[in-house]
């Protein structure tokens, strides 16, 4: 079996909790995992990490983590590939890598689903779990996000709850820009950025 599941939605919206979720079952199945997240995310070291509200309400803090390799490259994820064998890949912030990744992953899956020169079965399983922000700060489809669930088997869509408004008028569907530059990319975390609904969301005036 080979299938694509995306995880996608706003940030603070549980998207690494998902993907980790979904790992560790397959770690409980005794499937062969990797686990990868792009090399310009500097939040953590080696790990992605699933946050939840502090419990005074203020910040979030850690709730879980898993083990992840960081790379920036075709090459890099192919030579994984080779080296580890997975049956389940795990892609953690996945609108940070280029359109690249849209073509290695579509290829690995054709390459996996067919059968062997000798008309074989299939080379055995594969699952690839892919989670990311589906728009950026500014309500625009967040590439290579957009193509990935178009190729998607399942897709699956979290919602937050809006910082602004708590959730009055409505779940939280867009990622708000409260300052930085007018970079598309900026890494950061709640000192950057917040969960709005429609309602209270405001496209970003930054010079």
């Amino acid at each position: 079996m080979v299938r694509l599941e995306v995880i996608t939605g706003p940030m603070f919206s549980g998207k690494s909790e998902e993907l980790i979720k979904r790992l560790r079952k397959a770690q409980h199945g005794q499937k062969r995992i990797l686990v990868i997240k792009p090399k310009t995310d500097k939040r953590t070291e080696n790990k992605i990490i699933a946050r939840q509200q502090k419990a005074e309400g203020l910040g979030f803090e850690p709730h879980d983590e898993l083990e992840a390799i960081p790379i920036g490259s075709e090459e890099e994820l192919r030579n994984l590939i080779i080296e580890k064998r997975p049956e389940v890949v795990g892609i953690d912030e996945a609108q940070l890598f280029g359109n690249w990744i849209v073509d290695f992953l579509e290829l690995l899956m054709k390459m996996r689903a067919a059968p062997n020169h000798a008309g074989e079965a299939p080379r055995g399983e594969l699952l690839i779990i892919a989670a990311g922000l589906d728009l950026d700060a500014w309500r625009k489809p967040f590439d290579p996000m957009p193509a990935l669930m178009a190729m998607a088997d399942e897709i699956r869509k979290e919602a937050a709850v809006c910082f602004v408004c708590h959730g009055k008028f409505g779940p939280a569907v867009y990622t708000q820009k409260k300052g930085g530059t007018s970079e598309r990319i900026e890494i950061g975390d709640a000192e950057l950025y917040e969960a709005r609904c429609r309602t209270c969301h405001k496209i970003p005036d930054i010079e």
